[in-house]
């Protein structure tokens, strides 16, 4: 039996944070209940990710209430946590990254019209540190899915800074669904298509001549 749409969203989430996180299963938990928060209040997946970190640290921050050795008959006053700076996490991995410069336009070819999407992965490393951006290009006639800025995508392909990758199909992290272009025929077909044109075309006037 499938899970609920919002059931399947903080699953994919929790396996998110599960690896980006590490630390405890409460920890993951927190960042996770974050992420859904920023999630339902319309954030896009970049700004669901920073919430999720947040909500990590926060939790590894809350202060403990502690009590002295039995004897003194008195609690230790409860002591405040020491501020920290939220630990730096890489944005995406080696084939995924935040949306960003997404733009739609027509190209013909063949006296066809093609739709293509050009975009850009943006990541950071395990630092925090921003990497050059992954430029990616889907050609097709039709596309079924959606992506826009500020979703995380899987492109399937290991990213090489600033090298343009070609796909047709890409996973959207941010809503679960697999994007992929349609109405391309591979090249080994449309030349089997042109040869037997061909080859039907001369069949055609060798009948006609005799």
């Amino acid at each position: 039996m499938s899970m609920n749409p919002a059931a399947e969203k903080r699953a994919r989430w929790r396996r998110y944070f599960l690896q980006h996180v590490g630390g405890s299963e409460a920890e993951v938990d927190a960042a996770t209940e974050a992420a859904m928060r920023a999630l339902e209040q319309g954030s896009d997946a970049n700004g669901i990710i920073a919430a999720g970190l947040e909500g990590a640290r926060a939790f590894r921050d809350t202060p403990q209430t502690r009590t002295r050795p039995s004897g003194t008959g008195y609690p230790l006053a409860q002591h405040a946590a020491r501020p920290q700076a939220p630990a730096p996490r890489a944005i995406g991995s080696n084939s995924s990254g935040i949306v960003r410069g997404f733009q739609e336009r027509q190209t013909m070819k063949d006296r066809l019209y093609y739709a293509v999407w050009d975009f850009r992965l943006a990541r950071t490393d395990a630092h925090g540190n921003p990497l050059i951006p992954t430029p990616i290009r889907m050609i097709a006639r039709r596309f079924t899915g959606a992506i826009r800025n500020g979703d995380l995508i899987d492109v399937g392909k290991k990213c090489q800074e600033g090298r343009l990758i070609k796909t047709r199909r890409v996973r959207n992290l941010t809503t679960g669904f697999v994007v992929k272009a349609r109405g391309l025929r591979p090249l080994f077909l449309r030349t089997a298509s042109l040869v037997l044109f061909i080859i039907l075309l001369s069949v055609s006037f060798y009948f006609q001549s005799h």
